[in-house]
């Protein structure tokens, strides 16, 4: 993991965490 050392892991954990609830509201929005 080449991006793990320069991007923060919290960073990653967000990022995945935004995606995953955007894919929740995504459905209920449309």
């Amino acid at each position: 993991m080449i991006l793990a050392h320069k991007v923060p892991l919290i960073f990653v954990f967000i990022f995945f965490l935004f995606i995953y609830i955007s894919v929740l509201i995504f459905p209920v929005t449309t």
